[in-house]
């Protein structure tokens, strides 16, 4: 660890290596993967002799690379992030849609026994015979609705249980 927290990584300055020498490595790594040397001293104005010098004596094919595999763990971090960030947005969408569906799929079964009630009290009113042939396929139906109004709400409920967790550990891992 340096004295600032941070631990020191092998593409930071290394002891012995002069404000010059680390200028011209930090341009040869931040060239990217396809980096050459004589590519480093054209944009740093140094000599291709020193630069191959200052290469082999800091060890700057060794630092580089653990820098490469360093931002490609950074690069795949971040990839693994956004596809959980977008897998969770998914879930959350479908968790409202969910139950939306769940409470338009109760309020039609309300209304539907609440029209069967109507019915039957007019015709209890008028002194019709009850037609019990179709009177229980309405109130199944009706109650069918209803079950699966309430199972889509729940199981949404479930789904928000599992959005907390998910939101509790990524607080945690922070």
């Amino acid at each position: 660890m340096s004295d600032k927290g941070f631990e020191k990584q092998a593409w930071d300055r290394i002891e012995g290596e002069s404000s010059r020498s680390y200028e011209c490595f930090c341009a040869y790594r931040d060239l990217g993967t396809g980096r050459t040397i004589n590519v480093a001293v054209a944009n740093v104005g140094s000599t291709v002799k020193t630069m191959f010098e200052w290469s082999r004596r800091f060890k700057w094919v060794d630092r580089v690379t653990a820098f490469d595999d360093f931002m490609e763990r950074q690069k795949r971090d971040a990839t693994i992030a956004n596809e959980l960030n977008n897998h969770q947005k998914k879930i959350e969408d479908f968790r409202g849609q969910n139950e939306k569906l769940g409470k338009a799929m109760l309020s039609t079964a309300a209304q539907m026994l609440e029209l069967g009630q109507k019915q039957l009290l007019g015709m209890r009113q008028r002194g019709d015979d009850i037609p019990t042939r179709e009177l229980p396929g309405f109130m199944r139906s009706a109650s069918a609705i209803a079950e699966t109004g309430s199972r889509l709400i729940a199981e949404s409920l479930g789904v928000d249980r599992i959005l907390n967790s998910m939101a509790k550990a990524d607080a945690e891992e922070e």
